[in-house]
């Protein structure tokens, strides 16, 4: 899956490359809100048996980027994302368990506009990397912090990346709205020895975000 990510990714960069015209850079920065729409599989190293599903998580996610533009149909973001994704476990009518990991995110991407209306309105679609920092955990019961597993986030690697893409429209006014989807790469859980059993998947997930322009 992640070549063909790679190889999208790829051929957006060559596609913007190609579809330079000429246009003064101009720089303007991004603010965005939204949610995210996450999920993490845990797998057990016991053959044959099936991973444990977890329910998908929706969070709050703000961001803040800079653009640049470098062509008339091209430009460069980048920016950071407070992101959250996690599992819930064993949800029952009384109860419920919930792990969190809290990442900020960098991202960058090349931007390209497949359609250009009046002033700055526009549809565009963007690719690129991402690099990710975990900063903390939270695993609650019933909504109240476990104590037990105050530290369990440290069984995590600090740094995750993989490659985002989005799709959106910008109106005239410098309002826009993104949906976008990020493929984790590597496996984030950081086994304490040869005995743990415990094995997790990449962190994938869909964003909706809506932001303003400056």
């Amino acid at each position: 899956m992640k070549y063909i990510f790679t190889t999208l990714t790829s051929f957006l960069f060559l596609t913007s490359i190609n579809a330079q015209q000429k246009a003064e850079p101009k720089f303007r920065v991004q603010v965005e809100t939204g949610v995210s729409h996450a999920n993490m599989h845990i797998d057990l190293n016991i053959p044959n048996l099936e991973p444990i599903p977890g329910k998908r998580i929706i969070k709050f996610t703000p961001g803040i980027w800079g653009d640049l533009r470098l062509g008339n149909k091209t430009n460069f973001e980048f920016g950071f994302h407070h992101y959250q994704s996690g599992t819930r476990y064993f949800e029952r009518k009384f109860y419920k368990e919930e792990f969190i990991l809290k990442y900020v995110r960098l991202h960058t991407n090349f931007k390209y506009k497949l359609i250009k209306g009046k002033s700055r309105s526009n549809l565009f679609v963007t690719a690129g990397p991402y690099l990710a920092y975990l900063g903390s955990g939270t695993f609650t019961y019933n909504g109240a912090p476990v104590i037990a597993h105050k530290g369990q986030y440290k069984s995590y690697k600090r740094f995750d990346y993989g490659l985002a893409y989005s799709i959106g429209y910008m109106t005239p006014v410098g309002l826009y709205a993104r949906v976008s989807y990020a493929h984790g790469i590597p496996n984030v859980y950081k086994p304490v020895d040869e005995t743990d059993l415990l094995v997790l998947r990449n962190i994938n997930n869909w964003m909706f975000n809506i932001g303003y322009q400056f």
